[in-house]
This record gives structure tokens, C-alpha cells and sequence, in this order.
């Protein structure tokens, strides 16, 4: 007996294994409702200066009501704006970004040789 490798096409494979699936699940069909609203309501910000090199950050996290006592552990998040541009520019961003349960650290790099060159003769 030979056996064509070709004999069952993609199509034809995805809906034996759809009813396959069907048969075994007991006719039973299960789907997942995702809600892409952010878990925190409110966020907050502060302002420091990191210690390496002197820049300027804003860091934003998510502030739930029970912050303090609850048991919360969040990932950070880097945000690098475009050059020149103040971090306050990216305030609203940062916020949006906090209330899905990151913190996000905003810096300021200062670009010495950036501006120089803008201002050689």
C-alpha cells in the first residue's frame, strides 16, 4: 500500500481536526471573552535624578487603592524619547502605559555634543 503525502490537503487536515475536536470536546464550544481595559484606574509620577550620570527621570506606576498594603510586583519599563525632545512630552504615554501594571522610568539623557554641534561657526 502506498501512501501519497499529498493526500490530505491543509484545508482538509484543519477540518478533520476541527471535528476531531468537536467529537472529543463533547460538542461543546468554549470561547474567551478579553477585556484590553487596564487593571489600574489611576497612576502617579515622581521626579529623580538617577545617581550613574546625573540624568533627569520621571517614574510613573500604577497606584491601586491598597498600594501600600497589598502585595504588588510590577515590571519596568525603559522609555527612550526621540533627541531633543523633553521627557514631559511623554507624560500622558507613560501614564497609559502605568495603569496596565508597569513602571515606566522616563529619562532625560543630557546630550553635550549633540547641542554643541548645533552651535559650532
Amino acid at each position: 500500500m502506498n501512501f501519497d503525502p499529498h493526500f490530505f490537503s491543509a484545508k482538509t487536515l484543519a477540518i478533520v481536526c476541527a471535528i476531531a475536536a468537536f467529537v472529543v470536546l463533547g460538542g461543546k464550544v468554549f470561547a474567551t471573552t478579553i477585556d484590553y481595559a487596564p487593571p489600574f484606574k489611576e497612576t502617579s509620577f515622581y521626579s529623580t535624578t538617577i545617581s550613574a550620570n546625573n540624568d533627569l527621570a520621571d517614574i510613573y506606576y500604577p497606584k491601586p487603592s491598597d498600594l501600600n498594603s497589598g502585595n504588588y510586583s510590577f515590571p519596568i519599563v525603559l522609555l527612550l524619547q526621540g533627541a531633543l525632545v523633553d521627557k514631559s512630552f511623554y507624560s500622558d504615554y507613560a501614564s497609559q502605559v502605568a495603569r496596565y501594571g508597569f513602571v515606566v522610568v522616563v529619562s532625560e539623557p543630557f546630550a553635550p555634543f549633540a547641542l554643541q554641534s548645533h552651535f559650532t561657526p
